[in-house]
C-alpha cells in the first residue's frame, strides 16, 4: 500500500482536529455538569426529619460528591483526548513535510 498523499494527510489532520474540538466541547459540558451537581445542596431542611434520620441526607450528600467527582473526572480525560489528537495531527504534518523534504533533496 503507497503511502498517504499530502492531501490524504491533511484531510486526517483536520478530521483530528475536528474531533478534538468536540472533545472540548463535551469537556466543557461536563465542567458546567459538575459545577451543577457541587452547588446542588440538599439538607435536612428539604428531606425533612424522617429523610435525616433515616440516613437519606448522608446518602444524597455521598451521591452527589461522586457525580460531581465522575463529572470532573471526565472533564480532564475529555480535554487530554483532546490534545492527544491535536498533538496526533502534529505529529503527521511534521512527518508529512519531513518526507516531502527528504523526496525534494533526494531529487537534486
Amino acid at each position: 500500500m503507497p503511502p498517504p498523499t499530502h492531501d490524504e494527510v491533511m484531510v486526517a489532520c483536520d478530521a483530528l482536529r475536528s474531533d478534538a474540538n468536540k472533545w472540548i466541547t463535551a469537556s466543557d459540558e461536563m465542567a458546567a455538569a459538575a459545577g451543577k451537581a457541587e452547588n446542588l445542596m440538599l439538607g435536612k431542611d428539604q428531606f425533612g426529619w424522617a429523610g435525616d434520620e433515616r440516613g437519606v441526607v448522608n446518602a444524597y450528600e455521598t451521591l452527589r460528591d461522586k457525580i460531581a467527582g465522575l463529572l470532573t473526572g471526565a472533564d480532564a480525560e475529555f480535554d487530554k483526548i483532546a490534545v492527544a489528537l491535536r498533538a496526533s495531527a502534529a505529529t503527521y504534518e511534521r512527518e508529512d513535510a519531513e518526507g516531502a523534504h527528504r523526496l525534494e533533496r533526494a531529487g537534486n
